[in-house]
């Protein structure tokens, strides 16, 4: 259980097949809380369980069809519908953005080849999303999409 004083934010990581999750939970460790479940487990019990500030799908639960399939799971559940949920991936692209906000991803963090590179945009992510609760009610992604709408139709006209 976390004290009560503790002010950092809480992650879970949620997923298998992360190849840098060891990583990744170091270059968190003593800036974030951090717990990690796998697949095997329900994202509903994951979540109520841990209570984070946000969940990040890493590995197989970052793939378009697992983690659409987790999202729904998520939203049917009246405790866990609002849970801010980011996926991990190395595709951000405009296509990938969308199709992810259509399942309530608060953001895509982009994949790379640092942990600590990762582990920032996370923490600066849940930082956001507790001094910003708008981030999560209109998804970052809405501010983005619209910017990168109208330099596609620009290009386009």
């Amino acid at each position: 259980m976390t004290p009560p004083d503790d002010d950092r934010p809480t992650l879970l990581l949620f997923g298998d097949g992360e190849p840098m999750l060891e990583a990744l939970v170091a270059a968190l460790s003593g800036r974030a809380i951090v717990m990690v479940e796998d697949e095997a487990d329900s994202a509903v019990a994951a979540v109520l369980a841990n209570v984070p500030d946000v969940t990040v799908f890493v590995g197989r639960a970052a793939q378009p069809e697992q983690a659409a399939a987790l999202l729904r799971e998520l939203g049917a559940h009246a405790l866990t519908a609002s849970s801010p949920v980011a996926l991990l991936s190395s595709d951000d692209s405009l296509a990938a953005r969308l199709r992810a906000a259509e399942h309530g991803v608060v953001t895509i963090l982009q994949r790379s080849a640092s942990a600590d590179a990762m582990a920032r945009q996370m923490l600066e992510l849940a930082t956001r999303l507790y001094d910003d609760p708008g981030v999560h009610e209109a998804g970052e992604l809405a501010e983005a999409s619209v910017d990168d709408l109208v330099q596609i139709l620009g290009r386009e006209l």
